[in-house]
């Protein structure tokens, strides 16, 4: 496959999912993920497919695999809530708390904790997370 072409297959699966097309999705990203084994996006876009079907193991492995190539703000946040949807409050937001240690300036996943905070009645937490954003 062209590399100028990678985005355009991975456009036009995400294109099908919305469209509800997921066996034409899965069609796509298996051939894209056989030509380009080390393209996150065609991961993420699996994970994306899976989510829609509340497969929400599968999209966890999907976005782990998409993390562990692109390690990415964009990618972390689909991650977090796979994992919360697959049950697993906890996993996702250790990860995302590690994330901040490494950028403790990343708005978006800072946000993502302080509403995760508020679910858990961790309001004090929440009221950090918000007061630092505020700072910025």
């Amino acid at each position: 496959m062209r590399a100028d072409f990678q985005e355009a297959i991975f456009a036009l699966a995400a294109l099908q999912l919305r469209l509800g097309k997921t066996s034409e999705v899965n069609n796509l990203l298996a051939e894209a993920q056989k030509r380009l084994p080390k393209s996150a996006s065609g991961f993420m876009v699996a994970g994306d497919a899976a989510m829609s079907e509340r497969r929400f193991e599968q999209a966890v492995r999907a976005y782990e695999d998409a993390f562990a190539l692109e390690k990415s703000q964009a990618v972390l946040i689909k991650l977090h809530g796979a994992l919360r949807a697959a049950g697993k409050p906890i996993v996702a937001d250790t990860l995302a708390s590690e994330w901040l240690q490494k950028n403790p300036d990343d708005l978006p996943v800072r946000y993502l904790l302080a509403q995760a905070a508020v679910v858990k009645q961790e309001y004090a937490r929440a009221a950090e997370h918000f007061q630092y954003a505020l700072k910025k």
